[in-house]
């Protein structure tokens, strides 16, 4: 398989600043955690093609390519659960990727979850009609974390055009609690001001290795572009939610949204202990 997406730098010092919190192992795919209403367990399934390029589109991007395939990945674990509510939310989650997985809104699919692996063939099938000559799209959506609290999902993509500068990357996760479903989100914060100078601070030491003893807020421009999507001035807290793993709260900044391309997917890492006076109760259940 082509190596852009995964030499991509963007992609790496984001999961390596994650990785440094938990190994995601192969192991942890053959879990079955018990809770009190039900057994949580996977089902990974995954889509992995090729397709050759045609001799019209060889003729049109000749000198684009730089292979004479595109191929498409994805691997997706599927929930398997007697909790409804649980298995309700995950599912629509993860339909929610499908349906919107292209960088353009209007190249949204419709498609419904059916058993999971027809959604992710039709999504392959898209990819290969309607991208043109992509080199690669690469989509995982994993569980990282599964407690008797809660459970943790990891949305990655990765892709690559041809002819472009660069391809682009974007890390989400979600975190859903057990007994019902909902998921973790900026709006269990008490103090949202508060929540992004934790936010803000983490990310300078941890991503940017700053030195906060020397740092001066004039210095903030030099790692974020605090004009947002938004076209306002001034850093928002991050456009995706942030969730949960091993205990500890991650938020991140996808590509773009606060920094140019160079400097990637801003992350950090949050302790409860750094955040629990600032969460509603609803918020520090999921912890406590």
């Amino acid at each position: 398989m082509n190596n852009h997406i995964r030499n991509h730098n963007t992609m790496k010092k984001t999961t390596l600043l994650i990785a440094a919190l938990c190994l995601v192992l192969a192991a942890c795919h053959e879990t079955k955690t018990e809770t009190p209403k039900d057994n949580f367990s996977i089902n990974t399934i995954q889509v992995n093609d090729s397709m050759q390029y045609t001799a019209e589109q060889v003729e049109e991007w000749g000198d684009w390519l730089d292979t004479d395939k595109a191929y498409f990945f994805a691997e997706m674990d599927l929930p398997v659960t007697n909790n409804a509510a649980l298995k309700d939310a995950i599912e629509t989650y993860l339909v929610q990727f499908s349906n919107n997985w292209s960088m353009n809104p209007d190249d949204a699919m419709q498609v419904e979850f059916g058993d999971g692996l027809s959604m992710l063939q039709t999504k392959k099938d898209d990819f290969f009609a309607n991208e043109g000559p992509s080199s690669e799209s690469i989509t995982y959506d994993k569980v990282v974390d599964s407690t008797d609290k809660y459970v943790t999902y990891i949305h990655e993509r990765s892709y690559y055009p041809c002819g472009a500068a660069h391809g682009g990357y974007s890390v989400s996760g979600t975190t859903f609690k057990k007994e019902n479903g909902k998921t973790f989100s900026w709006d269990m914060f008490t103090d949202k001001d508060m929540a992004l100078e934790m936010v803000k601070y983490a990310i300078l030491e941890q991503y940017f290795e700053v030195n906060l003893d020397e740092f001066n807020e004039e210095d903030l421009y030099d790692y974020f572009d605090l004009v947002g999507w938004n076209g306002e001035e001034g850093l928002e807290l991050p456009a995706t939610e942030p969730w949960i793993e091993k205990g500890k709260m991650i938020a991140v900044y996808q590509e773009y949204e606060v920094c140019n391309y160079s400097f990637g997917t801003p992350a950090c890492i949050l302790n409860y202990d750094e955040i629990k006076d600032f969460l509603t109760e609803e918020g520090r259940a999921y912890f406590e």
